[in-house]
């Protein structure tokens, strides 16, 4: 009887101890998964602040990596500083600084996943490369933007009318640097040549000897002089130049 009591006292002695301990051991460190919060909070409060037309949960998606398990930090008595990397719409991968700057002193680098949807313009079918883009070669369709890089489109107006530099196959996104102005003028087109001045306008007629888009700089050959001259095309079939 006396040797089941002491182990009983025994086995109530460790499991108090142990209780004991470990609630000093959470009382000391934080716990990780509220800082895994905190900074999802925080990146997404900052994205949302630097752009304005995001919704968190919607076209706003951020994701915070788990922290290890095995790490121990020092509780800290005030709140955590955040800091992030970069803000930029073209990284889906930032880092978030996070900070305990009192007593305990410690700092670790939190990565996170960034997403953000917007409708971006994609071709609508396969299109050769040198074709003109027309409204029915295109269409909206939601993409996180984090993966696209630089150079998509959301204004379907910003690239109607313009040439393909390069095949595209459907759904593929139409990026600005995927078209190039059209050609409003061919080698060998009979064109007007014009010279202006602040009271007069002259003009002649003369061969375009390469391609021309509008605002683009083309050699011309005066039919009547026989002269080559550079001048710039200002629409279909017609060209400003300094002088004959």
């Amino acid at each position: 009887m006396q040797l089941s009591v002491l182990i009983c006292t025994a086995a109530l002695f460790l499991w108090t101890s142990n209780s004991l301990a470990q609630t000093s051991i959470n009382g000391r460190y934080e716990a990780l998964t509220n800082i895994e919060q905190q900074v999802a909070n925080f990146a997404r409060s900052a994205y949302a602040s630097h752009y304005p037309e995001l919704e968190v949960g919607n076209n706003l998606i951020i994701q915070v990596s788990s922290l290890d398990p095995r790490l121990k930090l020092v509780k800290c008595k005030s709140p955590l500083k955040f800091k992030i990397n970069s803000l930029s719409h073209s990284s889906s991968n930032v880092t978030v600084k996070t900070s305990c700057n009192d007593g305990s002193r410690w700092t670790i680098f939190i990565p996170a996943a960034v997403e953000i949807y917007r409708d971006v313009v994609v071709a609508s079918q396969s299109l050769a490369r040198g074709h003109r883009l027309t409204e029915d070669d295109i269409n909206l369709q939601r993409a996180n933007i984090m993966q696209l890089g630089n150079g998509y489109v959301s204004d379907p107006s910003r690239v109607i009318g313009m040439e393909l530099k390069r095949s595209l196959r459907s759904l593929d996104t139409i990026k600005l640097n995927h078209v190039q102005e059209a050609d409003v003028i061919n080698k060998g087109d009979l064109v007007v040549l014009r010279v202006r001045s602040n009271v007069l306008v002259v003009q002649t007629e003369g061969v375009a000897l390469s391609n021309g888009y509008v605002g683009e700089k083309i050699k011309v050959r005066n039919e009547r002089s026989k002269r080559v001259v550079d001048g710039m095309v200002t629409g279909p079939g017609e060209v400003q130049v300094a002088a004959w």
